[in-house]
């Protein structure tokens, strides 16, 4: 819940739990003690520029950053883990937390040779890719890679690119919507999710 609470924090998955979230979403990279924690860009940000892959994951800590396994143990299996990887080395330490964990969880990037490595590492965990392109080169890719998930941003997303990745064998999640409007749009013409910086809000302009 980014609009109640920084993004990618204990405080903000736990405040989606709340308002009836089905999954949360979320961000991975690298620690300089090689822990996977979960934080949206590769430095602090905030005035703090220190970049995330040089500092250890008890000093991310101290600052508010989570490890995923913080985040597996914080949801249990009460809803499901998207995860999206950034940077080549995420792959093994996201399917080892994964898999330590009870958890339903699926991983997603940009980078499809970190969803082809996921696979590789982990057949039973579903993989998703993060798409720009056009519906056809969104199908094309997505048949290629094996995935079951197709991200692509809400305002590129129309009717013929989600029959086609339907067509692929895969699903469409749309990032990021937080207008009721948009998200009745996609609802229509077939998206299987929506990903959103406010489920409470969302939720309750839907029902209205």
């Amino acid at each position: 819940m980014p609009r109640l609470a920084r993004e990618n924090t204990l405080a903000s998955f736990e405040l989606a739990l709340k308002a009836g979230a089905d999954a949360i979403e979320l961000d991975v990279h690298m620690s300089a003690d090689a822990r996977a924690v979960v934080h949206h860009d590769p430095e602090l940000g905030e005035n703090d520029r220190r970049s995330i892959a040089d500092l250890t994951a008890t000093e991310l800590a101290r600052l508010g950053v989570p490890t995923l396994d913080d985040v597996c143990d914080l949801v249990g299996k009460r809803l499901t883990l998207y995860v999206e990887a950034k940077g080549g080395r995420t792959a093994a330490a996201i399917v080892e937390c994964l898999t330590a964990h009870d958890v339903v969880a699926a991983v997603h990037s940009f980078d499809a040779a970190i969803i082809d490595a996921v696979r590789g590492m982990a057949p039973g965990l579903p993989v998703g890719l993060l798409v720009s392109d056009s519906a056809a080169d969104a199908a094309l890719l997505a048949r290629q890679h094996a995935v079951r998930d197709v991200w692509p941003a809400f305002e590129t997303i129309d009717a013929r690119l989600v029959e086609r990745v339907h067509d692929s064998g895969a699903r469409v999640i749309a990032w990021t919507v937080n207008d009721a409007a948009a998200a009745r749009r996609l609802h229509d013409i077939g998206v299987d999710g929506i990903c959103t910086d406010d489920v409470r809000a969302l939720g309750a302009a839907l029902r209205s």
